[in-house]
């Protein structure tokens, strides 16, 4: 309790002293650790250093470019792909014969609906196949009702 007995500017000088005490030991704890940072250590050596990371900060950026350019080619390249495949079997001639479900409309789409239905009618005595290309999941030609099936269930797996 003495500290505030003593006159004003006396405890302003005790006050200062002891913050310059605080300021000092703040200097040598920063000194110790810039030494112990430089241990062994030039000028020329630290911009070695700093030149080392820049090239290879470079280096990596360079990495991360081409690394994206990758996969949008592989994103480009997967919506493209066929995606949606769907095959619908059914008997042709309404249950007439003994042939059962063996013809069948397949639908082959990419994900922007391109892509082609094959189509198969079996008859007794003769296999007749069919092509319709598609474009954005339609096609110029008239589908069948098992076609558009096909397409729809060829579809609804391309938008999942």
């Amino acid at each position: 309790m003495q500290l505030f007995a003593l006159p004003y500017e006396s405890t302003i000088v005790v006050v200062l002293a002891f913050l310059l005490i605080l300021t000092f030991i703040w200097a040598l704890y920063l000194e110790m650790r810039i030494r112990k940072f430089m241990k062994g250590k030039d000028a020329k050596s630290l911009e070695n250093i700093i030149a080392t990371i820049q090239k290879e900060n470079g280096q990596i950026n360079t990495f991360k470019k081409e690394v994206v350019d990758t996969f949008k080619s592989f994103d480009n390249r997967i919506s493209t792909s066929s995606r949606g495949i769907s095959t619908v079997r059914f008997n042709a001639f309404g249950g007439r014969g003994e042939s059962g479900a063996q013809s069948f409309a397949t639908a082959i789409i990419d994900e922007r609906g391109d892509g082609v239905i094959i189509s198969s009618i079996h008859t007794r005595d003769n296999t007749r196949m069919y092509a319709k290309p598609l474009s954005e999941f339609e096609s110029k030609h008239e589908l069948s009702e098992e076609e558009k099936r096909a397409l729809s269930e060829a579809k609804s797996k391309v938008k999942k």
